[in-house]
């Protein structure tokens, strides 16, 4: 199953600059947007507070380099980052994103809320996550 996510006017966002709504972050890099998962799949940093240059963003946090055509990382033994399919309709930023359980954002989200279990209040945050409809 998939949603459709609006990102207001493709205008807005600037040449090296990104947007995010949800689970979806767009750069625009030599005129073209891509959109990727707005969270690193190593341990969720917001990937729009990473660097782009010469096609390829870096999570801020550890420096995990992924290119923005196909989501491929650059350092070793790490998972691609999700990209999705974007759309200009009207002059507006849609995006396409899986909501099945398969998809790998939702499987990194679900990965990271078992794995941080042990705490209460960490749990309840994973799980007003899990079940509260994205932002966007």
């Amino acid at each position: 199953m998939e949603r459709l996510i609006d990102l207001g006017p493709a205008s807005a966002i600037s040449e090296g600059g990104s947007h995010s709504s949800g689970p979806v972050t767009v750069f625009r890099h030599q005129g073209h947007l891509h959109a990727v998962a707005s969270r690193c799949p190593h341990m969720g940093y917001p990937m729009s507070k990473g660097t782009l240059r010469d096609g390829v963003v870096t999570c801020a946090w550890h420096g995990w380099e992924f290119d923005l055509v196909d989501g491929g990382c650059y350092r070793g033994a790490c998972d691609d980052l999700p990209i999705y399919p974007v759309e200009i309709v009207d002059g507006a930023v849609r995006v396409r994103v899986s909501t099945t359980p398969t998809d790998p954002a939702n499987v990194q989200r679900a990965m990271f809320c078992s794995w941080r279990s042990g705490s209460s209040s960490i749990s309840a945050a994973c799980e007003r996550l899990t079940n509260a409809p994205e932002a966007g």
